[in-house]
Protein backbone atom coordinates (compact mmCIF):
# COMPACT_ATOMS: atom_id res chain seq x y z
CA UNK A 1 0.00 0.00 0.00
CA UNK A 2 1.04 3.83 -0.92
CA UNK A 3 0.03 6.86 1.34
CA UNK A 4 1.01 10.35 1.20
CA UNK A 5 1.12 11.75 4.81
CA UNK A 6 1.00 15.38 4.73
CA UNK A 7 2.76 18.23 3.42
CA UNK A 8 5.63 20.08 5.65
CA UNK A 9 5.03 23.94 5.37
CA UNK A 10 8.43 26.03 5.78
CA UNK A 11 8.20 29.82 6.74
CA UNK A 12 11.86 31.85 8.00
CA UNK A 13 12.48 35.43 9.54
CA UNK A 14 15.82 37.24 9.13
CA UNK A 15 17.08 39.72 12.16
CA UNK A 16 20.15 42.01 11.61
CA UNK A 17 21.71 43.72 14.78
CA UNK A 18 25.17 45.55 14.42
CA UNK A 19 27.22 46.82 17.68
CA UNK A 20 30.90 48.21 17.76
CA UNK A 21 31.82 45.18 20.14
CA UNK A 22 31.56 41.36 19.35
CA UNK A 23 29.18 40.96 22.96
CA UNK A 24 26.71 42.85 21.27
CA UNK A 25 26.40 45.45 24.30
CA UNK A 26 26.76 48.12 22.30
CA UNK A 27 24.64 47.67 19.93
CA UNK A 28 23.66 50.67 16.99
CA UNK A 29 21.35 49.24 14.54
CA UNK A 30 18.17 46.27 15.39
CA UNK A 31 16.57 45.58 12.30
CA UNK A 32 13.22 43.62 14.34
CA UNK A 33 12.32 40.52 12.89
CA UNK A 34 11.23 40.44 9.35
CA UNK A 35 9.99 37.89 6.88
CA UNK A 36 11.76 36.40 4.29
CA UNK A 37 10.99 34.39 0.97
CA UNK A 38 12.08 30.93 0.36
CA UNK A 39 13.12 30.30 -3.49
CA UNK A 40 12.00 27.60 -5.44
CA UNK A 41 15.88 26.25 -5.66
CA UNK A 42 15.75 26.01 -2.06
CA UNK A 43 13.04 23.75 -1.85
CA UNK A 44 14.54 22.00 -4.65
CA UNK A 45 17.56 21.68 -2.62
CA UNK A 46 15.78 20.23 0.16
CA UNK A 47 14.71 17.16 -2.13
CA UNK A 48 18.61 16.73 -3.06
CA UNK A 49 19.71 15.91 0.41
CA UNK A 50 20.51 11.74 0.33
CA UNK A 51 22.00 11.03 3.12
CA UNK A 52 20.36 11.05 7.26
CA UNK A 53 23.01 13.33 8.63
CA UNK A 54 22.04 15.62 11.50
CA UNK A 55 23.87 19.16 10.42
CA UNK A 56 22.81 17.74 6.11
CA UNK A 57 19.69 20.96 6.71
CA UNK A 58 22.06 23.39 7.90
CA UNK A 59 25.29 22.38 6.04
CA UNK A 60 23.73 21.39 2.72
CA UNK A 61 20.83 23.16 2.24
CA UNK A 62 21.13 26.87 4.28
CA UNK A 63 24.92 26.87 3.73
CA UNK A 64 25.52 30.82 4.12
CA UNK A 65 24.43 34.12 5.42
CA UNK A 66 24.94 36.67 2.50
CA UNK A 67 24.45 40.66 2.39
CA UNK A 68 24.65 43.31 -0.66
CA UNK A 69 23.10 46.70 -1.55
CA UNK A 70 20.36 45.18 -4.52
CA UNK A 71 17.14 46.94 -4.33
CA UNK A 72 15.13 44.03 -7.17
CA UNK A 73 11.80 42.98 -4.83
CA UNK A 74 12.61 39.10 -4.21
CA UNK A 75 11.11 36.44 -6.59
CA UNK A 76 10.59 32.93 -6.30
CA UNK A 77 13.00 32.58 -8.76
CA UNK A 78 15.79 34.00 -7.67
CA UNK A 79 19.22 32.37 -7.55
CA UNK A 80 20.91 34.92 -6.14
CA UNK A 81 21.35 38.55 -4.80
CA UNK A 82 21.61 41.52 -6.41
CA UNK A 83 24.57 42.75 -5.58
CA UNK A 84 26.99 40.57 -2.55
CA UNK A 85 28.50 42.35 -0.33
CA UNK A 86 30.02 39.76 2.29
CA UNK A 87 29.27 36.14 3.17
CA UNK A 88 29.85 34.13 6.10
CA UNK A 89 29.28 30.00 6.32
CA UNK A 90 26.92 27.80 8.37
CA UNK A 91 28.92 25.21 7.23
CA UNK A 92 30.57 22.99 10.19
CA UNK A 93 31.62 19.81 11.21
CA UNK A 94 30.61 20.74 14.87
CA UNK A 95 26.88 19.24 15.93
CA UNK A 96 24.67 22.23 16.79
CA UNK A 97 26.81 24.53 15.13
CA UNK A 98 25.57 28.29 15.13
CA UNK A 99 22.15 27.49 16.47
CA UNK A 100 21.05 28.97 19.14
CA UNK A 101 17.82 27.93 19.95
CA UNK A 102 15.54 24.97 18.87
CA UNK A 103 12.26 23.85 20.08
CA UNK A 104 8.92 22.28 18.82
CA UNK A 105 5.44 22.72 20.04
CA UNK A 106 1.90 22.03 18.92
CA UNK A 107 0.02 24.97 21.11
CA UNK A 108 2.62 26.69 18.90
CA UNK A 109 2.17 25.25 15.51
CA UNK A 110 5.65 24.81 14.26
CA UNK A 111 9.55 23.40 15.49
CA UNK A 112 11.82 25.85 15.18
CA UNK A 113 15.66 26.50 14.69
CA UNK A 114 17.47 29.51 15.13
CA UNK A 115 20.81 30.21 13.58
CA UNK A 116 23.05 33.09 14.57
CA UNK A 117 26.42 34.31 12.72
CA UNK A 118 28.60 37.15 13.87
CA UNK A 119 30.79 38.78 10.44
CA UNK A 120 33.40 39.84 11.99
CA UNK A 121 34.27 43.86 12.85
CA UNK A 122 34.23 45.52 9.29
CA UNK A 123 33.88 42.47 7.48
CA UNK A 124 30.34 43.51 5.93
CA UNK A 125 31.08 47.11 5.77
CA UNK A 126 28.84 48.88 3.29
CA UNK A 127 24.90 50.06 2.84
CA UNK A 128 22.73 46.83 3.07
CA UNK A 129 20.02 46.65 1.80
CA UNK A 130 18.89 42.81 0.87
CA UNK A 131 20.22 39.36 2.39
CA UNK A 132 19.94 36.01 1.58
CA UNK A 133 21.04 32.35 2.94
CA UNK A 134 22.45 29.41 0.68
CA UNK A 135 25.13 28.95 -1.47
CA UNK A 136 26.31 31.74 -3.88
CA UNK A 137 24.39 31.25 -6.77
CA UNK A 138 21.53 28.97 -5.03
CA UNK A 139 19.99 30.62 -2.39
CA UNK A 140 17.20 29.06 0.10
CA UNK A 141 16.20 32.20 0.75
CA UNK A 142 16.20 35.97 0.07
CA UNK A 143 14.83 39.39 1.61
CA UNK A 144 15.21 42.99 1.34
CA UNK A 145 15.77 44.65 4.77
CA UNK A 146 12.63 46.43 6.10
CA UNK A 147 12.20 49.08 8.66
CA UNK A 148 9.68 48.86 11.19
CA UNK A 149 6.93 49.22 8.59
CA UNK A 150 7.54 46.87 6.44
CA UNK A 151 9.51 49.11 4.01
CA UNK A 152 12.50 48.43 2.47
CA UNK A 153 15.40 50.34 3.97
CA UNK A 154 19.18 50.25 4.17
CA UNK A 155 21.57 49.86 7.69
CA UNK A 156 24.99 51.07 6.88
CA UNK A 157 27.72 49.21 8.41
CA UNK A 158 30.76 50.93 9.50
CA UNK A 159 34.23 49.80 9.32
CA UNK A 160 34.46 49.49 13.67
CA UNK A 161 31.01 47.26 13.89
CA UNK A 162 30.47 43.72 13.88
CA UNK A 163 27.10 42.44 11.86
CA UNK A 164 25.38 39.53 13.56
CA UNK A 165 22.62 37.71 11.67
CA UNK A 166 19.81 35.98 13.03
CA UNK A 167 17.29 33.67 10.75
CA UNK A 168 14.51 31.53 12.36
CA UNK A 169 13.27 28.48 10.43
CA UNK A 170 10.02 26.87 11.12
CA UNK A 171 8.07 24.06 10.28
CA UNK A 172 4.59 24.08 11.02
CA UNK A 173 3.09 21.18 12.52
CA UNK A 174 -0.73 19.54 10.98
CA UNK A 175 -3.13 20.66 13.48
CA UNK A 176 -6.01 18.65 12.58
CA UNK A 177 -6.68 15.12 11.61
CA UNK A 178 -6.67 13.82 7.45
CA UNK A 179 -9.46 11.52 7.12
CA UNK A 180 -9.74 9.48 4.18
CA UNK A 181 -12.71 6.78 4.49
CA UNK A 182 -13.37 3.58 2.32
CA UNK A 183 -9.48 3.92 1.06
CA UNK A 184 -9.28 0.89 -1.00
CA UNK A 185 -5.97 -1.75 0.13
CA UNK A 186 -4.95 -4.59 -1.12
CA UNK A 187 -5.05 -7.11 1.29
CA UNK A 188 -4.06 -10.53 -0.07
CA UNK A 189 -4.46 -9.49 -3.49
CA UNK A 190 -7.82 -8.24 -2.49
CA UNK A 191 -8.68 -4.16 -2.68
CA UNK A 192 -10.55 -3.71 0.81
CA UNK A 193 -11.86 -0.33 1.57
CA UNK A 194 -10.25 1.05 5.21
CA UNK A 195 -10.66 4.05 6.91
CA UNK A 196 -7.74 5.82 7.30
CA UNK A 197 -6.79 8.50 9.92
CA UNK A 198 -3.41 10.71 9.41
CA UNK A 199 -2.38 12.90 12.70
CA UNK A 200 1.08 14.70 14.02
CA UNK A 201 2.84 13.06 16.57
CA UNK A 202 5.42 13.38 19.05
CA UNK A 203 4.67 17.20 17.90
CA UNK A 204 6.61 18.33 21.44
CA UNK A 205 9.72 16.22 20.88
CA UNK A 206 11.75 17.75 17.86
CA UNK A 207 12.47 14.19 16.73
CA UNK A 208 14.07 12.51 13.85
CA UNK A 209 12.84 9.28 14.75
CA UNK A 210 11.30 7.53 17.22
CA UNK A 211 13.62 8.41 19.99
CA UNK A 212 13.03 11.91 21.90
CA UNK A 213 15.68 14.31 20.53
CA UNK A 214 15.20 17.85 21.09
CA UNK A 215 18.07 19.23 18.69
CA UNK A 216 19.53 19.36 14.89
CA UNK A 217 18.22 16.48 14.15
CA UNK A 218 14.81 17.43 14.26
CA UNK A 219 15.73 18.87 10.40
CA UNK A 220 16.57 15.44 8.94
CA UNK A 221 14.90 16.06 5.50
CA UNK A 222 16.30 12.72 4.26
CA UNK A 223 14.23 9.97 7.11
CA UNK A 224 16.12 8.26 9.27
CA UNK A 225 16.79 4.51 8.72
CA UNK A 226 16.61 3.78 12.61
CA UNK A 227 13.80 4.07 14.76
CA UNK A 228 11.88 4.02 12.01
CA UNK A 229 8.92 2.66 10.58
CA UNK A 230 6.95 1.22 13.83
CA UNK A 231 3.73 -0.63 14.00
CA UNK A 232 1.76 -0.90 17.20
CA UNK A 233 -1.95 -2.82 17.64
CA UNK A 234 -3.28 0.61 19.63
CA UNK A 235 -5.59 3.21 18.39
CA UNK A 236 -4.66 7.36 18.21
CA UNK A 237 -3.24 8.91 20.51
CA UNK A 238 -2.26 12.61 21.59
CA UNK A 239 -0.30 14.78 18.98
CA UNK A 240 1.90 15.90 21.83
CA UNK A 241 2.32 11.71 23.06
CA UNK A 242 5.36 9.66 22.13
CA UNK A 243 5.32 5.97 21.74
CA UNK A 244 7.29 3.09 20.01
CA UNK A 245 6.06 -0.09 18.40
CA UNK A 246 7.73 -3.01 16.56
CA UNK A 247 10.41 -1.96 14.06
CA UNK A 248 9.99 -2.56 9.84
CA UNK A 249 12.49 -5.46 9.09
CA UNK A 250 14.02 -3.29 6.55
CA UNK A 251 13.61 0.39 5.06
CA UNK A 252 14.77 1.58 1.87
CA UNK A 253 14.34 4.96 -0.24
CA UNK A 254 13.17 6.10 -3.45
CA UNK A 255 15.79 8.34 -5.23
CA UNK A 256 14.65 12.34 -5.16
CA UNK A 257 12.81 13.06 -8.17
CA UNK A 258 13.58 16.43 -9.57
CA UNK A 259 10.87 18.80 -9.46
CA UNK A 260 8.22 17.02 -7.15
CA UNK A 261 9.28 18.34 -4.08
CA UNK A 262 8.11 14.88 -2.20
CA UNK A 263 10.02 12.04 -0.95
CA UNK A 264 8.97 8.30 -0.39
CA UNK A 265 10.06 5.83 1.77
CA UNK A 266 9.70 2.15 1.51
CA UNK A 267 8.75 -0.21 4.97
CA UNK A 268 8.95 -4.39 5.00
CA UNK A 269 7.74 -6.39 7.92
CA UNK A 270 8.83 -10.04 7.51
CA UNK A 271 7.35 -13.27 7.77
CA UNK A 272 8.51 -13.38 11.67
CA UNK A 273 8.05 -9.35 12.28
CA UNK A 274 5.07 -7.76 13.67
CA UNK A 275 2.40 -10.60 13.98
CA UNK A 276 -0.60 -9.28 15.22
CA UNK A 277 -3.44 -6.80 14.79
CA UNK A 278 -2.01 -3.90 13.08
CA UNK A 279 -3.84 -0.55 13.59
CA UNK A 280 -1.55 2.59 13.73
CA UNK A 281 1.99 3.45 11.74
CA UNK A 282 4.30 5.53 13.33
CA UNK A 283 5.82 6.71 10.55
CA UNK A 284 8.76 9.72 10.78
CA UNK A 285 9.75 11.49 7.07
CA UNK A 286 12.40 13.72 8.32
CA UNK A 287 9.94 16.96 8.70
CA UNK A 288 7.65 15.44 10.89
CA UNK A 289 5.97 12.02 12.92
CA UNK A 290 3.01 11.16 11.55
CA UNK A 291 0.61 8.66 13.18
CA UNK A 292 -1.51 6.89 10.64
CA UNK A 293 -4.39 4.57 11.86
CA UNK A 294 -6.29 2.09 9.61
CA UNK A 295 -9.55 0.33 10.50
CA UNK A 296 -10.31 -2.11 10.37
CA UNK A 297 -6.74 -2.99 11.74
CA UNK A 298 -4.43 -5.23 9.34
CA UNK A 299 -4.28 -9.03 10.54
CA UNK A 300 -0.73 -10.45 10.27
CA UNK A 301 0.62 -13.66 11.37
CA UNK A 302 3.89 -15.75 10.44
CA UNK A 303 2.24 -16.76 6.53
CA UNK A 304 2.35 -13.03 5.52
CA UNK A 305 4.54 -10.18 4.92
CA UNK A 306 3.73 -6.57 5.00
CA UNK A 307 5.16 -3.61 2.52
CA UNK A 308 4.05 -0.08 2.95
CA UNK A 309 5.25 2.74 1.28
CA UNK A 310 5.00 6.43 3.20
CA UNK A 311 5.45 9.64 1.87
CA UNK A 312 5.79 13.65 2.05
CA UNK A 313 6.05 16.89 0.50
CA UNK A 314 7.11 20.17 1.40
CA UNK A 315 6.12 23.75 0.48
CA UNK A 316 6.88 27.43 1.98
CA UNK A 317 4.14 29.49 3.45
CA UNK A 318 4.39 33.06 4.47
CA UNK A 319 2.90 33.24 8.16
CA UNK A 320 2.24 36.48 9.82
CA UNK A 321 5.43 37.65 12.36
Amino acid sequence: MKFHLGEAKLGGRFRLVASTDSEGNNVTKDTGWFDNLITDSGLERIGQVNSHMERDFRNYVLRAFRVGSGTATPTFTDTSLGTEIAAISLDSVGYNAYISSSDSNFADGYMHMTLVRQFGQGAAEGNLSEIGLGDLNDLFSRALIVDVNGDPTTITILSNEYLTVYYTLRCYIPQSDVVISAHPVLIDGVSTPHDITIRAGSANNYESGLINRVDEYGWNTYPYAEDNGAVTNGGLIAETSTRSGTFATSRTFDAYVPGSLERWANFYWGLNTANFTINTFLINMGLGVFQFNIVPGLDKDNTKVLNAKFGYSWTRDTPPP
